[in-house]
This record gives structure tokens, C-alpha cells and sequence, in this order.
């Protein structure tokens, strides 16, 4: 993308004069030739959170910067100014008189107050969704175009602050009919040897590939959001938590409390709509027969924990239904959906069917929540009995969720039958998928994912370990949320606990305890999906004396000629969750781990050679 023109776009905004729609280019001052002009950008960045919350900046600070620069811009005609923050300049605007608000409208048409990026956040760019960064930025130049018409679109993106920037991010800037982009934050080597050879200016084309595009979709979008007043709130938190310093973990903790807060009751304001609605297509579905009451949500299955599944009155046969929606465009054909249950002994048993054919009974499986689990502070602070998980699949057997559409599930608990832990249910059987098996063992003290190609007979092994860096604590700049600064190569953990917890026709469980803060467990289902759990913390510092970087590592413990590419120690990453960046090892002798450490938001992928035996010759992970 192109930015040499930002100099030229700084110096216009910053010497334009006053006179009716003379905003962007049309009264811009070139300078004088043969004179040494001085681009001065009188500007602010305003964090959306970092080490205060978003509301004590802006009543402690925020709001003032506002007021006092459109009272400065007032006083004196010559005066420019630029802000970029649409979080905060929304809830400015909306406190301010009408003649207020119509100074500072005038403001903008004259060009002296300007709008550089224009999103409700400045967004992080290795750790956001592609769709989010689009949905932030589509409310906050909503906004302004509502307000000041096409005088408020703003042509400069305007990432001074972001760690680092990605090439789909460029590409959504270019698309979104930006000029230029400025920043400055690139890795010092670069930003000192572009100083050097005078190539601080240069042309960003994004190179777009949109079979790429297409042929990743389900990939690409994790959900939607559609314009309503009951769900503005929502969308405004979503679009805040892209801030550099959220999504990215480098705000205080009390900071990071108050976003979890504002989400969520953001989000249970939504609750009630999506619940009679879900009661109202529930009810037509189930063709009347069924008195349907108010649904209730579980939003932190995460943590294995849903207080509406979490009863102790088993004396009594219980029955309760499940709704999935699916938010996305196309089908979902795996999916493995796990609810926490309190059996009251083990002689309760569960079952699953499925009302749209004709109570088809589901297979499924109980796994014990684990003691580790239990125990993370957050579940503690509810009074939770769930001591079971239920898993099951809704999409197994050509079952698929449809296109923005719901399946509903019902769940039969009845006390007092004689039943076991990983008891099929159901005589159905999950259909292995692209020709790949897939296995957990442990051996030797290590946790080995077996994959086999049936039509080739090929076999091949992949370590899953946890692992963990010493950071630097002795310099100015120590490891830890702001940058990767690793002693040395990982260590490993002393001989870690590793054991099948559960082995049934929904899943096979191993779980490694690698020390009292450190655990790990990986699930395989049915169906082959691979999922790995870990848990860790508190991690110990030794009163802040030591720092420790836990990394989980996959290991291919033998070459596999179809999965080696031609150049050693390529892979391919996601940039923003949208498509793959070609990637080397050991790029770069600057900081040599680290440098090998990249952002994956949704995938990391080996690629072979094209041809070979072994279906596509890809290994995503």
C-alpha cells in the first residue's frame, strides 16, 4: 500500500484555511519551493484501555483533551488538529450542547479538525480477526459519515501504536479506500536500515489472492453482527476489545476485569431477544407440543461450568433441551458440543436424542471434570456441583448444522439406572474422514499423536510436550507482555504425569500433569478432530525475580517426505485469520527465538510437495 504521499497529506491539513467543504485536499497549502517546510501533526492518541479503564480515561483525561482542542480550534483560525479514536469521540459528541456540536461540525467541513483512521479503536493487527478489524472500523466511519458526511471519512490510516502490522491488515486498508498508512512500530533492524538507505517511504502492495479467499471461507468470518439498538452496545465492546492493548494482553489486570465485565453485560442485554426468538421458532418447531419456557445461555463452557445444567435435584427424572444456532453462512459438518452435568451418583443415566428424527438416540459419552478444572479461581466464584461433562456431537452421521439455522437437542437424566462412565448410547458409528487416522499414546513419558494414511499404508508420529522459556529479568527491557525475550532454549518440565483419563466412542482423553501450575490434556474424537486443552497457573515468580514462557510444542518425530517441503523450514501462517504468509525458520540471526515465534490466529500449516502419496500433501494445525 501505498503512504509516499503522506507528507503531502500532512502539510495540506496542516496549512489549510478556513472556507466552507474545504476539507481533504482542495485548500491544501503545498508550501513554498526552495524552503524547508516543517510537517507539524498535532495530534492525540488515546488508549482504549491499558493501564486505566476506558471509563476513567476519558472522564480523568480524555474528555478534557476533547473540549480544551475544540476550544483551542475555536480561538484561533490557523490552528488543525487530528483525532482518531471513535470510542471516546462518540461519547464526547454525545454529551455537547447542539451549538456545540454544530462548531465543531463547521470544524470539519473547514478541514481544521480531521479524522485520521477513524475506527472505534486503534485495532492490534497480529491477534485480530480479519472480520472484527472490518467491523470496528465499519462503526466507527459509520459514525463519522453520519455526522459529518463525506467530510468525515479520513484517508489516512493512522496506526502509530499497533505491535507490528499485518499484511491482510494493509490489504483492508487499501480496499477501504485509504491513502496511506502511518506507523511506527517495525523491528529495529528494518526501521534502521530503511533509515539508511532512505526507503522510510515506500509502496505496500497487500498482493492479493482471492482463490485463497474463496477456498479458505469457513475460515475467514466467525460471526456477524447486524445493526439493532438492542445489540449497539455489544458491538461497541466487540469493536474496543481490538485495541492494541486488549486483544493483546498488554493492559493491567484490572483493566482486563473491566473489559470481561462491559462484554459481558453487554451481552446479556442481547440475552432476552435472541431467547424469545429461540422460544418462538422452538415452540413452531416442536409443532406446538411443548410449552416452551425462557432460554437461558451457558456462556462459560469454557471453564466447564453452566449454571442451568448444574442441578442437584436428581431424585427425580430430568429432561432439558439444547439449541444450537449456527451464526454462519454455510454448513458446519464437525462440531463437538460438551456440557457439565452433576451426577448424583453413578448410577444416572444420560441420554441424547434428536426430536427431528423421531428421538433418534445420539451417541454419546461422560468424562469426569478434573480436579485442575475445578479448581480455577474464576469457577470457584460460583457455587457449582458439575462434576461430569456430557459429549456429544449434533453433526455426526450427515447431521449438519444448517446455514444460519438451529437443531435442538434434548437430554434425559434418569437416577437410579445402572450405568457406567463412557457407555455408548447408541449403536452409530463416526465416519473417519479424508483417509487419515488418528491416535493418542503415551509413551515412554510423552504424549504421541499416531496419524496413519489408510490408502497408502503411511504412518507418521507428532510429540505434543509443554515446554517452557526462562525470560531475561536483569536488563531494561524484560520478557514478558511486551516482548519475547527467552535466556535460552526451552527446558522441559521434570517428568511429567501423563495418563488416558477416558477412552470411549465420543473421545479418548490423555491428560499430563507437568507440575502443580502446568497441565495439559489432549482430547481426539471420534471424527479425528484433535483438541489440546492446557491450563496453566499461577505461574511462579519468585517475588517478580523470574520470569517463565510456557509454549506448547508439536514435534513430527520422523521425515515424512510428502509433508518436507522443497525449501527447509518452510511453513505458512494466517494473517489475521485470513489467508497464509510464507514463512522460514531461522530467518534471521536478531534475536533468534523469538524471531521464530509468529502471531496464529486460526492457522499454522506444513506443506509438501505437490503429488506425492499422501491426500494433499498439507498438515494443518
Amino acid at each position: 500500500m501505498e503512504w509516499c504521499r503522506l507528507p503531502a497529506l500532512i502539510i495540506w491539513v496542516l496549512l489549510l484555511q478556513r472556507s466552507h467543504q474545504t476539507c481533504f485536499y482542495k485548500g491544501c497549502n503545498p508550501g513554498q519551493e526552495e524552503m524547508l517546510n516543517l510537517h507539524l501533526v498535532p495530534h492525540t492518541h488515546d488508549d482504549v484501555g491499558w493501564t486505566s479503564t476506558v471509563s476513567n480515561y476519558y472522564r480523568n483525561s480524555v474528555s478534557s483533551i476533547i473540549s480544551s482542542t475544540v476550544a483551542a480550534l475555536l480561538s484561533n483560525s490557523t490552528y488543525r488538529f487530528t483525532y482518531v479514536e471513535m470510542a471516546y469521540f462518540h461519547k464526547w459528541w454525545n454529551e455537547q450542547s447542539t451549538a456545540i456540536q454544530a462548531q465543531v461540525h463547521e470544524l470539519v467541513q473547514s478541514g481544521r479538525l480531521q479524522f485520521a483512521l477513524g475506527g472505534w479503536v486503534m485495532a492490534d493487527e497480529a491477534t485480530v480477526y480479519y472480520g472484527d478489524e472490518i467491523d470496528q472500523l465499519t462503526k466507527g466511519r459509520d459514525l463519522l459519515k453520519r455526522l459529518f458526511g463525506s467530510c468525515g471519512r479520513p484517508r489516512v490510516s493512522w496506526q502509530i501504536d499497533a505491535f507490528g502490522h499485518a499484511r491482510d491488515n494493509a490489504d483492508l486498508f487499501l480496499q477501504a479506500s485509504y491513502d496511506s498508512i502511518f506507523f511506527q512500530r517495525i523491528h529495529y533492524v528494518e526501521k534502521e536500515q530503511r533509515r539508511n538507505n532512505g526507503s522510510l517511504e515506500f509502496l505496500w502492495n497487500p498482493n492479493v489472492e482471492t482463490d485463497q479467499l474463496h477456498n479458505n471461507a469457513p475460515y475467514l468470518f466467525t460471526h456477524v453482527f447486524y445493526d439493532t439498538t438492542s445489540i449497539d452496545e455489544l458491538r461497541q465492546w466487540v469493536a474496543i476489545l481490538q485495541h492494541h492493548d486488549a486483544v493483546s494482553g498488554t493492559e493491567q489486570q484490572h483493566v482486563a476485569n473491566d473489559y470481561i465485565d462491559n462484554l459481558y453485560k453487554a451481552g446479556t442485554q442481547c440475552e432476552p431477544l435472541v431467547s424469545a426468538a429461540l422460544t418462538k421458532i422452538g415452540w413452531s418447531k416442536q409443532n406446538h407440543s411443548k410449552t416452551w419456557g425462557e432460554w437461558k445461555f451457558c456462556n462459560q463452557l469454557n471453564i466447564s461450568l453452566c449454571p442451568e445444567t448444574d442441578r442437584t435435584d436428581f431424585d427425580i427424572p430430568i429432561k432439558f433441551s439444547v439449541i444450537l444456532y449456527n451464526t454462519l453462512g454455510w454448513e458446519v459438518d464437525q462440531f463437538w458440543l460438551r456440557i457439565p452435568v452433576y451426577l448424583a451418583s453413578i448410577s444416572t443415566k444420560v441420554s441424547v436424542t434428536d426430536p427431528d428424527q423421531n428421538d433418534l438416540e445420539l451417541v454419546s459419552q461422560l468424562i469426569s471434570i478434573s480436579r485442575r478444572t475445578r479448581s480455577i479461581p474464576e469457577r470457584n466464584l460460583v457455587q457449582s456441583n458439575a462434576d461430569t461433562e456430557l459429549v456429544f456431537s449434533p453433526t455426526l452421521n450427515n447431521r449438519n448444522l444448517p446455514p444460519l439455522g438451529y437443531k435442538i437437542f434434548n437430554v434425559n437424566l434418569e437416577p437410579n439406572r445402572p450405568v457406567h462412565l463412557n457407555t455408548l448410547t447408541a449403536n452409530l458409528v463416526a465416519a473417519s474422514k479424508n483417509d487419515f487416522h488418528f491416535k493418542l499414546n503415551v509413551e515412554d513419558d510423552r504424549l504421541v499423536l499416531i496419524i496413519s494414511h489408510t490408502r497408502s499404508a503411511r504412518w507418521f508420529e507428532i510429540q505434543i510436550d509443554m515446554l517452557y522459556y526462562n525470560g531475561v529479568t536483569m536488563k531494561s527491557q524484560v520478557s514478558g507482555a511486551y516482548v519475547f525475550r527467552p535466556q535460552s532454549e526451552a527446558h522441559s518440565f521434570n517428568r511429567p504425569e501423563l495418563s488416558i483419563t477416558s477412552d470411549g466412542p465420543c473421545v479418548q482423553e490423555v491428560t499430563g500433569k507437568f507440575d502443580d501450575w502446568a497441565t495439559l490434556v489432549a482430547r481426539l474424537y471420534s471424527d479425528n478432530q484433535l483438541e489440546v486443552e492446557w491450563t496453566v497457573g499461577p505461574i511462579p515468580d519468585n517475588d517478580r525475580t523470574s520470569s517463565r514462557e510456557v509454549i506448547v510444542r508439536y514435534s513430527m518425530l520422523d521425515q515424512v517426505p510428502e509433508l518436507v517441503s522443497n525449501t527447509q523450514g518452510e511453513f505458512f501462517t494466517d494473517s489475521a485469520g485470513r489467508r497464509l504468509i510464507r514463512r522460514l525458520r531461522n530467518l534471521t540471526s536478531v534475536d533468534e527465538i523469538a524471531a521464530n515465534y509468529y502471531p496464529v490466529v486460526n492457522r499454522i500449516m506444513l506443506k509438501g510437495p505437490r503429488g506425492n502419496s499422501i491426500e494433499h500433501s498439507e498438515m494443518p494445525v
